[in-house]
C-alpha cells in the first residue's frame, strides 16, 4: 500500500475536486507555493499541468543562468542548464503558460536592456562633447557592456 502525505493526499484530492486531469507529475516534489500555483493556473485558466510545470523548471533554469555553479567532480563545474521543448498539436495550449511564467524574466530582460541603451546614449553625448573639445579635458569613459553572466 503507498503512503502519502498530506500534501500530496491534498493535492490529489483538490485535482480531483476541481476535475484538473490525474498526469502522474510528482507535483510535491516542488514547494508548496509552486504546488498551489500550478492547480490554480490549471483550474482558473485552463492550463495543461504537464506544460504548466515543465515551462516552471524552465523559467527557474533561465532565472539561475549563470549566476550559480555545480561542483560535477574535482574541479570541474558547470552551470544547471536545461532544455526544453514543448511538443503538441496547434491550440493545445503551449504558449499561454510560457507567456505567463516568463513574464517576470520577460520584463527584467527588458528593464535591463533599456538601462544599456541609456548608459549608450549617455557615452555617445559624452564623446561626443569630449570630441568636440568643451572644455579641454579629455575625459576617460568605459563603453557600456551587456552583462552576459553573473558568478556567486
Amino acid at each position: 500500500m503507498a503512503m502519502f502525505d498530506n500534501l500530496h493526499l491534498t493535492n490529489m484530492l483538490r485535482s480531483e475536486v476541481e476535475s484538473i486531469p490525474e498526469t502522474g507529475l510528482p507535483l510535491d516534489a516542488f514547494p508548496d507555493k509552486i504546488q498551489e500555483i500550478i492547480l490554480n493556473l490549471a483550474k482558473y485558466e485552463n492550463f495543461n499541468v504537464e506544460y504548466t510545470v515543465s515551462i516552471i523548471l524552465s523559467a527557474v533554469a533561465t532565472a539561475i543562468g549563470n549566476s550559480c555553479h555545480i561542483r560535477i567532480k574535482g574541479e570541474w563545474k558547470t552551470c544547471p542548464s536545461l532544455y526544453m521543448m514543448l511538443v503538441g498539436r496547434p491550440g493545445l495550449g503551449k504558449t499561454p503558460p510560457l507567456g505567463f511564467i516568463y513574464k517576470p524574466i520577460n520584463e527584467y530582460d527588458d528593464r535591463l536592456h533599456e538601462k544599456y541603451n541609456e548608459e549608450c546614449d549617455e557615452y555617445e553625448r559624452a564623446m561626443s562633447v569630449s570630441k568636440h573639445g568643451n572644455d579641454g579635458e579629455e575625459r576617460l569613459l568605459k563603453k557600456p557592456t551587456i552583462l552576459l553572466q553573473r558568478r556567486c
